[in-house]
């Protein structure tokens, strides 16, 4: 049975070998992710962060969206301050 994979892969790399290099890539791009330890530590990660973060009440703003731009903002102004403090 290894003797036939091994005789077909031989001559389809003989013929075809970009046929052969693309599967090859696309089949470790398949399998890969889900045996790379980086997504063990991403998985914890993504639990651990909170899908709905707190913020302080807008007052007369209470639409979502209004409340993300809100928090966009200030995320962005915290940015800009350390990169203008050097920090």
């Amino acid at each position: 049975m290894a003797e036939r994979h091994a005789a077909f892969l031989k001559d389809a790399w003989a013929k075809e070998p970009v046929l052969v290099e693309s599967f090859t890539i696309g089949g470790l791009a398949v399998i890969l992710p889900i045996v790379s330890p980086f997504t063990k530590y991403a998985t914890m990660n993504n639990q651990a962060t909170p899908y709905n973060y707190p913020i302080r009440n807008l007052g007369h703003n209470t639409n979502k969206e209004c409340k993300d731009f809100y928090v966009l903002l200030l995320l962005l102004s915290n940015c800009e301050s350390k990169i203008t403090h050097g920090m």
